[in-house]
């Protein structure tokens, strides 16, 4: 193990203590000691956890908590500070490899899958920002957003490209709530928001492949690609398809993603496995996605339907400018989930809270858990 501190004497004990918790490990509440250090217990290991930063031997203390959580978990010291370091992050890992299993790519290639990774990252913060078909040349939200965005120390095993995009503090969580009440107390409209939610980003990108996907897959059936019009609300342009296409086009491997969320940040039960799910690029859909991405560059319009049904679930992460609306409606043999700005979303809980039924008018497209979808409706109402 190293000597050198400096890289131990930066990780916060309130991420080691999210670690911890995630891990199954239970604090031992009856410490003496517990005003500068907690002890943490799973089976027959322990970790002592010092939480005093300004100490002096601060770094001997936590590189000794991590070699003891490494032992205990049958991790290197090293990939676990790594793992610290960056636990104020959700990562995105990008793995390239091939069917015969050898994960190295040219230095041509491997340009090439960072240039589209960014292109795929700025496409869904962009339509986090607005959904379009295809994006405006400046976005000041999603450029701010790229600008935060970081990549951390080379992993271990395949060729890996790993993304870290930052959680919101308590701070922008508490700032973002604050703007969020004005419009949840039905007085006035949000407040414009001040940055983009990392997690709302990334929950855009993996629904936004997803949509692309199934589009792809209803435009090879059908065709034709009005599917893919239908799924620009869910976060689909012309840029996401043109930047899936070219990762499709690296000779002989396969591009595979996820997102591995950070623990300081609660996740939804829903979306945690839509986070984390593996999502594999493959040539073999190369040639539609670059039909959809010039299809999207055009001006066109999908068809919008009404729904009318009773709020039967709410869901609003801390923090996200977003809020997850199900709806039940008696028309309807599926429910539909609907995805509403916080404007919107204040009144479907006015309707959940009184009972009323509410309508909402916007694009339908097929979503998961055979429910149906609609994104950030055009209008949202209370029935009479």
């Amino acid at each position: 193990m190293t000597d050198d501190l400096t890289s131990f004497e930066r990780v916060d004990p309130d991420g080691f203590r999210a670690l911890l918790r995630v891990g199954g490990w239970s604090r031992q509440p009856d410490a003496t000691w517990s005003s500068t250090s907690e002890l943490w217990l799973h089976d027959d290991q322990e970790v002592l956890l010092p939480l005093r930063r300004s100490y002096r031997d601060y770094g001997r203390l936590i590189r000794q908590a991590i070699a003891d959580f490494a032992t205990a978990t049958d991790q290197p010291t090293a990939d676990v500070l790594n793992e610290l370091l960056g636990i104020g992050f959700d990562t995105v890992r990008f793995r390239v490899g091939t069917a015969a299993g050898v994960y190295s790519i040219g230095l041509h290639e491997g340009r090439q899958l960072l240039g589209e990774v960014w292109q795929m990252m700025y496409a869904a913060a962009a339509a986090t920002v607005e959904p379009r078909r295809t994006l405006p040349p400046r976005n000041g939200l999603a450029e701010q957003y790229m600008r935060q965005l970081r990549l951390p120390a080379a992993e271990r095993g395949s060729f890996i490209l790993a993304v870290q995009s930052p959680v919101p503090t308590p701070a922008d969580i508490e700032a973002q709530d604050r703007d969020n009440a004005v419009a949840l107390d039905g007085s006035s409209k949000a407040r414009k928001s001040r940055r983009l939610a990392g997690r709302d980003v990334l929950l855009t990108l993996v629904r936004a492949v997803d949509a692309a996907d199934r589009a792809a897959t209803q435009a090879l059936k059908a065709g034709e690609l009005t599917a893919f019009d239908q799924s620009v609300s869910a976060g689909v342009t012309a840029n996401l398809c043109k930047a899936i296409a070219s990762l499709e086009t690296l000779p002989e491997h396969f591009v595979e993603f996820a997102v591995d969320p950070s623990p300081l940040l609660d996740t939804d039960p829903d979306e945690r496995p839509l986070l984390t799910r593996a999502r594999r690029l493959q040539g073999d859909r190369r040639a539609i996605y670059e039909s959809a991405a010039e299809h999207l560059s055009r001006p066109g319009e999908a068809t919008t339907e009404t729904i009318t049904g009773y709020v039967t679930q709410l869901r609003r992460p801390p923090g996200s400018m977003f809020g997850r609306v199900i709806i039940r409606s008696p028309k309807r043999r599926q429910a539909i989930t609907v995805l509403m700005p916080v404007d919107d979303y204040s009144k479907a809980v006015r309707a959940h809270d009184t009972n009323r039924l509410v309508q909402c008018t916007g694009v339908l497209r097929p979503g998961g858990h055979g429910r149906l979808a609609m994104d950030r409706p055009d209008e949202v109402r209370l029935a009479e």
